[in-house]
């Protein structure tokens, strides 16, 4: 397939297609960029080639999901974390290198 963009011919198949739009034509708005690739995925007829596109939209998707639940630590639940770690080992509570490989390994 041959996509026309302004000053721009590019030759691209399936998923690589998506690539071409997405990312080699920045000289497009987002708003086109879209449009573009409405309209190729409505006229894809190779059933593998959807599902692929499909899996990875869906795994974006999660991707955002668990971006959106994660919440990053403030600066006094950070120094909090080290003054305890730091605790932690001088107590003697921590597992050596090799102690965690063992324990892995029954995972």
């Amino acid at each position: 397939m041959t996509v026309q963009y302004p000053e721009k011919t590019i030759e691209c198949m399936h998923i690589s297609h998506l690539w071409c739009i997405f990312v080699k034509n920045s000289i497009m708005d987002l708003q086109t960029r879209k449009l573009k690739a409405i309209e190729y995925l409505v006229s894809i007829q190779d059933e593998n080639a959807f599902k692929k596109i499909e899996s990875t939209i869906v795994e974006v998707q999660k991707q955002q999901e668990v971006q959106r639940k994660v919440k990053p630590f403030t600066q006094e639940q950070l120094i909090e974390r080290a003054n305890q770690s730091t605790k932690d080992y001088l107590s003697g509570k921590f597992k050596t290198q090799e102690q965690l490989e063992k324990e892995s390994e029954n995972w």
